[in-house]
C-alpha cells in the first residue's frame, strides 16, 4: 500500500506543476518528523509519514477539498482546537490518541487516530454543532482525493 500511495502521490503532484497549479512541493526530514511524533506523543501512522515526507511542508495549493495544515502549522492545531473549542462552549473532547490534520475557520477539524494502525480512517468534527463523522475509511484515500487531480 505504502509503495502505490506514494507512486500515486508524485503522479498527482507532477500533474499540479505541469498544470502549473503548483510551483514545487517539499517534504520533512528525519528531525521534523521526530518533533511531529513528540507533539503527537505516538508514532505516526506509516501513510502520513510518507506524505509528510513528501510534501509535509509545500504546497499548499496541493489541497482543494478541504484545509489540511503542513508542517509547522501542524504543531499549533491542538492550541486552536482548544481556543475554539473554548470560545464555543463547546462539550467536545478529544481522545487522547487524536491526531488533527487540519482545520478550517477555527471550528471544523480532520484528524485521525493513532492507534488506528497504519492507514487510519480519517474523521471531521464540527465544534460549532458538535458533529462528528468519519470522513474517510483510509488516510490514503483521503489525501490523494484532496489534491485536486482528477483520475
Amino acid at each position: 500500500m505504502t509503495i502505490s500511495f506514494k507512486k500515486q502521490l508524485n503522479d498527482n503532484l507532477e500533474k499540479l506543476i505541469n498544470k502549473h497549479l503548483i510551483r514545487e512541493y517539499a517534504g520533512l526530514d528525519e528531525k521534523e518528523i521526530h518533533n511531529l511524533e513528540e507533539y503527537a506523543c505516538g508514532k505516526l501512522p506509516q501513510i502520513y509519514k510518507e506524505f509528510l515526507i513528501t510534501c509535509g511542508k509545500e504546497p499548499s495549493g496541493y489541497f482543494k477539498e478541504v484545509s489540511i495544515d503542513l508542517y509547522p502549522d501542524l504543531l499549533e492545531l491542538k492550541d486552536v482546537f482548544d481556543e475554539a473549542n473554548s470560545e464555543a462552549k463547546s462539550p467536545v473532547t478529544l481522545e487522547s490518541d487524536v491526531f488533527l490534520i487540519g482545520e478550517y475557520s477555527g471550528e471544523q477539524f480532520w484528524y485521525f487516530k493513532l492507534s488506528d494502525g497504519n492507514d487510519p480512517a480519517v474523521y471531521f468534527l464540527s465544534i460549532w454543532d458538535n458533529h462528528t463523522y468519519k470522513e474517510d475509511e483510509h488516510l490514503s484515500n483521503f489525501l490523494l482525493s484532496i489534491s485536486g487531480v482528477r483520475t
